[in-house]
């Protein structure tokens, strides 16, 4: 087994960033700013967390909810971002556009903050890292929205046919709990990518496909399904406020959730319980609230 890896990266995701004008708009996450804070410093310093050749940053940065808040929250991370001494590659989230995706006046704030395209790949290490946007999953998504982000990812596969590759979208494209539990607990609509052709175009390329990475559902966890790793962190937001390392070798790749110090944990973000159900919940392979959320030890 080779001692050095070849490749380190990291997953952040769910910050909800606010700017302190919108911290009473809309409900928000006790303290998301602190811990937000944190990761990033903890990002500048180095020495906090493993090492790293570059972040992925998969959506939902900042809470967002509205225009004025999302022309002011999304510039102000992106500079936070761009502070930081490694390469940083974002995905769209559905609070960088509250939902609205392929509205270009919603999504204008991601756009000029971020100066990228929705949908773009780049490689490292001969791994070809696929980002796409499906912010807006909906039951009513329009079909040109569907269609237009159907074409822009096949795109991607085509051009990274038959290389190893990484897929990267905000929302989870399968189930990660059993889905009448995660449906329930989840509360929206979107506990997972609505739009069917999305997952059947990385399946039909399963045979190069490693991982999909996301987030959106503030649960940490993994399945597999044809193959192909679905890892989602909760991000730290929300408790268990969860990141991921990834350390890429010639003969695997280790996965390690880091989850945040302690003494930054909120329990009562959990938005999975009781404090906002009246009840937690199990499914059929996590056999209490806290494995729920968290994942089993072998997950």
């Amino acid at each position: 087994m080779s001692a050095e890896p070849r490749l380190q990266f990291l997953q952040i995701n769910d910050l909800h960033y606010r700017d302190f004008r919108h911290e009473l708009d809309t409900s928000t996450y006790h303290d998301a700013n602190t811990r937000a804070g944190w990761l990033l410093e903890a990002l500048r310093k180095q020495g906090s967390l493993p090492p790293v050749d570059f972040v992925l940053a998969i959506g939902d940065m900042v809470h967002g909810e509205s225009l004025e808040a999302l022309e002011r929250e999304c510039p102000a991370m992106a500079a936070a971002l761009n502070e930081l001494p490694v390469e940083v590659f974002p995905a769209m989230g559905n609070h960088e556009v509250k939902q609205s995706e392929g509205d270009p006046e919603w999504e204008l704030p991601y756009r000029d903050a971020y100066s990228v395209n929705d949908h773009y790949s780049f490689e490292r290490e001969g791994i070809a890292f696929i980002v796409f946007n499906n912010a807006g999953t909906s039951n009513d998504l329009p079909s040109a929205v569907r269609e237009k982000r159907l074409g822009n990812l096949q795109r991607l596969l085509t051009r990274h046919r038959n290389q190893p590759k990484i897929i990267v979208c905000h929302v989870p494209l399968v189930c990660i709990r059993d889905e009448p539990e995660l449906k329930a607990s989840m509360g929206f609509p979107s506990y997972k990518c609505l739009e069917p052709e999305i997952l059947e175009a990385i399946e039909a390329e399963a045979d190069s496909v490693l991982a999909v990475l996301s987030g959106h559902i503030h649960i940490t966890g993994c399945v597999v399904r044809k193959g192909i790793h679905h890892l989602i962190a909760s991000g730290p937001a929300s408790f268990p406020h969860d990141i991921v390392h990834f350390s890429v070798f010639e003969d695997r790749i280790d996965v390690e959730v880091i989850q945040l110090p302690s003494n930054l944990w909120v329990p009562e973000t959990n938005i999975h319980g009781a404090l906002r159900h009246g009840r937690d919940f199990t499914d059929s392979q996590h056999q209490t609230p806290l494995a729920y959320i968290c994942g089993n030890p072998d997950e």
